[in-house]
């Protein structure tokens, strides 16, 4: 019984999360950051940055999600 309640919990936390990560998306003139991680030698690299720019989202793809 406690297996199938954590279970049923489990499973609505996701689907809350999904959707919230889901309908958050990019859009188009949107200004974004790109992921870009550099190690730099003799640098440490809890110092470096690991994002550049300020780029703004040109067209956006439709992806899996968009159909």
């Amino acid at each position: 019984m406690l297996r199938q309640h954590t279970k049923i919990m489990s499973d609505k936390i996701k689907a809350k999360y999904d959707k919230a990560m889901n309908s958050v998306g990019l859009r188009e003139g949107g200004w974004v950051l790109l992921y870009n991680p550099q190690r730099k030698k003799g640098l440490s690299p809890k110092l470096q940055g690991s994002c550049e720019g300020s780029y703004q989202v040109i067209k956006r793809l439709k992806s899996h999600r968009d159909r």
